[in-house]
């Protein structure tokens, strides 16, 4: 090995060691929570759990868990917590299943297709 080389591999082996009595912290959280806006969820019975549910959650709070209705709570309060709903359908299955499609300036078939929709979108839900 060259002179050149054992120096730049010295240079890298000293800059990548950790400096003596340097301050670490171990973090912990979550980095992929869907709330009921993403479809998926919403297909896997989190009908409840917005955002807002899911940051009080990872806080400690108590909340309610969206399958078993039961009260849950975390011991210790989550570091970080980022909410990962998807952009496509965000919120469209949940706002048709609980306010329907709105009809306003439909014609008479295109209303009736989108009646069929609902009503297969949600006896589906009731079914799944």
């Amino acid at each position: 090995m060259n002179l050149f080389a054992s120096r730049a591999l010295l240079v890298l082996a000293v800059a990548a060691s950790p400096v003596v009595g340097q301050d670490r912290a171990l973090y912990w959280g979550d980095t992929h929570v869907h709330s009921s806006n993403s479809f998926d969820a919403y297909l896997g019975f989190n009908r409840s759990v917005d955002p807002a549910t899911a940051y009080r959650y990872a806080q400690g709070e108590p909340v309610i868990h969206p399958y078993y209705q039961a009260r849950v709570q975390i011991d210790t309060p989550l570091d970080f917590l980022v909410i990962a709903d998807h952009a496509e359908l965000m919120g469209a299955l949940q706002t048709i299943a609980e306010t329907g499609i709105p009809r306003d300036g439909l014609g008479f078939l295109d209303s009736l297709k989108s009646w069929l929709i609902e009503y297969r979108l949600r006896k589906a839900l009731e079914e799944f």
